[in-house]
């Protein structure tokens, strides 16, 4: 069994991201509710002949490179914690799904958005072999939920990995994306044909039709999904 993540390791693995401007910065079964969109698949120059399926949080996405953006305010943390940890659970089945021929990246976010590495590879996708997976569960585990949210740098970080298919995760709807910053985000996915998928969390029923998050995925070929996260254990 390999040994955890020590503090050392698990800074050195969250790379933090450089924007073109400057530097960024260092119930289960409810989830069903509130599906829209065509959920298409982005195939793009960047597939390895790998294709698969990978589902996340009920929502399915095609293609051979997957790329997962996920929240990590601290209003992760409400209802002692379950909605970080459903979504730890959630992403570290979809990664285990994945075939030796497909490349994943894992980007969480607050202020401002890391990655995964394996050490020699910042920046780049990482093949779906035991190792990685390995490395990217003990890495998840370690993640806390603290700060703020920003949600362009981290959906910023995760296009640049130009993958098939991104799934997006966020509770916060505020701070909005203006029309400008859809459109920017929308044109970045265009250049590699990436498919976004969009999960908001929030208490009760859906509070809002989606908002931008909602927009975000039908813009860019994919599904919006509400979780109630009151429901979650």
């Amino acid at each position: 069994m390999a040994a955890p993540l020590d503090l050392a390791e698990l800074t050195k693995d969250l790379i933090g991201y450089k924007a073109e401007s400057g530097s960024i910065g260092a119930a289960v079964g409810k989830i069903g509710e509130g599906v829209s969109g065509t959920g298409g698949k982005g195939n793009n120059g960047n597939q390895a002949g790998g294709s698969t399926t990978a589902s996340f949080m009920g929502l399915q996405g095609t293609g051979s490179n997957f790329v997962y953006v996920l929240d990590r305010s601290a209003s992760m943390e409400e209802f002692q914690g379950a909605p970080m940890r459903f979504a730890k659970s959630e992403l570290l089945k979809s990664i285990a799904s994945l075939g030796d021929r497909n490349q994943f990246q894992i980007v969480f976010y607050n202020e401002s958005p890391g990655s995964l590495s394996n050490g020699t590879s910042a920046g780049r996708l990482l093949a779906a072999n035991e190792m990685n997976k390995e490395k990217a569960s003990r890495f998840v585990k370690a993640i806390k939920p603290s700060g703020g949210t920003e949600h362009i740098p981290g959906l910023k970080m995760g296009l640049s990995f130009a993958p098939d298919v991104l799934f997006f995760l966020t509770d916060a709807a505020e701070p909005s994306l203006t029309e400008a910053q859809l459109i920017e985000i929308q044109s970045r996915a265009e250049r590699s044909l990436t498919t976004i998928h969009t999960i908001q969390f929030n208490r009760g029923p859906a509070p809002n039709d989606g908002s931008w998050i909602r927009e975000l995925a039908q813009q860019n070929r994919g599904t919006y999904r509400y979780i109630d996260i009151s429901g979650l254990e």
